[in-house]
């Protein structure tokens, strides 16, 4: 395969992690991981293999339902900086920012390992770095199941 090639490749597996996580497409989602993947999300234990990766995004998903706050949750991607390591391997950076019906929700950076299943880019490590967080909102509140504490309580 050509580095443009793959890189196509790469980017569309991207892609489709946007779309299958803002549409809540837990199958889909969990096909743009290898068998034995990792997903990382910040500051949580890493979820091996893609039945582990699944729970985990059925409860993100049941988190994200009892938010108080409005609108889908959106995700804008980067374009990637990818680094293709051999024709079956490559790793990639990209920077993202989450939006709901309020505006910004939290943002950071995706860190990637990719291996070519078959003809398909899959993930081997996903590593999700949240860098801000709006105070209210979803992850800023403490509803989601990931947690950002960046701002620190008053202290009087």
């Amino acid at each position: 395969m050509d580095s443009t090639s793959a890189k196509v490749g790469i980017a569309d597996t991207l892609a489709g992690y946007v779309a299958a996580v803002d549409s809540g497409d837990v199958d889909a989602y969990v096909s743009l991981f290898a068998e034995d993947g990792v997903l990382v999300p910040h500051g949580l234990a890493e979820c091996h293999g893609q039945e582990e990766i699944a729970r985990f995004i059925e409860r993100s998903k049941g988190s994200r339902r009892t938010s108080a706050v409005p609108g889908r949750l959106r995700h804008h991607v980067s374009p990637a900086n990818i680094t293709l390591h051999s024709d079956e391997a490559a790793s990639a950076e990209s920077y993202f920012l989450a939006t709901n019906g309020w505006g910004p929700e939290h943002w950071g950076v995706y860190y990637d390992n990719l291996k070519l299943v078959g003809e398909v880019w899959r993930f081997t490590r996903r590593v999700v770095v949240v860098e801000g967080a709006t105070p209210d909102g979803w992850i800023g509140s403490g509803t989601g199941v990931v947690k950002f504490d960046a701002y620190p309580p008053n202290s009087g």
